[in-house]
């Protein structure tokens, strides 16, 4: 069994918080990520995805970094 985690953190000035996201993949999973959630006011969420889901997430990501890329931001 070979575990993948990856966490960020992002600090928001504004609310004097940490907003956290942790991916955890494990190939013994059969194919699905969980994605966990936590926003500055403390709101969880957590998602089970299977590997498509992911792809098509990665698709709609990759389109928006491009678009904001592309509009210099």
């Amino acid at each position: 069994m070979i575990e993948t985690v990856k966490t960020f953190e992002r600090y928001d000035p504004d609310e004097c918080a940490t907003a956290r996201l942790k991916i955890v993949y494990d190939d013994a999973s059969d194919s699905y990520v969980y994605i966990g959630h936590t926003d500055v006011h403390g709101h969880e969420v957590e998602l089970n995805l299977h590997l498509a889901e992911v792809a098509a997430l990665l698709d709609i990501l990759n389109f928006a970094y491009g678009a904001q890329i592309h509009a210099g931001n």
